[in-house]
């Protein structure tokens, strides 16, 4: 089923990309029309997520929109979390540096229309900010689920979690298994020291920056030493700039 879908997907974006016609009787590109958004003709804006889901529905309306419907349809921008779309779509300029300024004081003409699969998890806590920056008429509006749930959740590789059962008669798959009080469960996994640390994001571009979301954590764990607290504002203390290590792991 995932090798399927990610043929069709991959059908989709070639289709899209060279403005070939996906479906019998579409309407060709030279009638597309453009919409015309305060007093401006601009095509609709997607602005599209990095994660396979959200770029085959993205696709979908694509292909729906301007094949059926007879609209030119855009990829606005793209966002590597929810939130991003949100601000996005609310003008700000710089969605991407949601966690830290997007700079909604900074509004753009709008060039984002939708976005599709926003997991509602993930901005809750952005939806009272965002609309303190933009005010109600330019919030975005939720428009319903996409037709399916999705799930999130930590994977553990079959050989640490056979190893570890065999051995220690550890359930790697229960919380309590990873309490290093009791169990020691290093030697199923590698060290964080051994990624390469170019390889991943600055603690800085993240919401370990966000100081709302790190006085939170404050005010309910005392954890003073897994955070600094300077002139601009309350963060996590990371380690080499990219990891933040829980107290067991200090």
């Amino acid at each position: 089923m995932l090798q399927i879908k990610r043929q069709f997907l991959s059908l989709l974006l070639v289709a899209a990309a060279y403005k070939q016609a996906c479906l019998p009787d579409a309407v060709t590109p030279d009638a597309w029309k453009n919409i015309e958004v305060a007093g401006r003709s601009r095509p609709i804006g997607i602005w599209q997520y990095s994660w396979p889901s959200s770029q085959l529905l993205s696709s979908l309306y694509h292909t729906l929109v301007s094949e059926v419907l007879g609209f030119n349809v855009s990829y606005s921008g793209l966002g590597t979390s929810s939130a991003t779309g949100l601000y996005a779509l609310a003008g700000c300029a710089d969605p991407a540096n949601y966690h830290t300024d997007a700079k909604c004081n900074e509004r753009t003409n709008g060039e984002h229309d939708l976005a599709f699969e926003i997991w509602k998890v993930s901005i809750a806590d952005r939806l009272k900010e965002l609309q303190s920056f933009v005010g109600d008429d330019s919030m975005p509006v939720m428009l319903g689920d996409c037709g399916y749930t999705g799930v999130e959740t930590i994977f553990v590789l079959k050989h640490a979690f056979s190893q570890a059962y065999q051995q220690q008669g550890l359930s790697l798959d229960f919380y309590r298994s990873y309490d290093p009080a009791w169990k020691d469960t290093s030697p199923y996994f590698g060290s964080w020291t051994e990624i390469d640390i170019s390889e991943l994001r600055p603690c800085s571009e993240t919401l370990l920056f966000n100081h709302d979301d790190i006085a939170n954590y404050l005010k309910f764990t005392s954890d003073y030493e897994g955070i600094q607290d300077e002139p601009g504002g309350m963060h996590a203390r990371c380690w080499n700039q990219a990891w933040w290590l829980s107290p067991a792991c200090r």
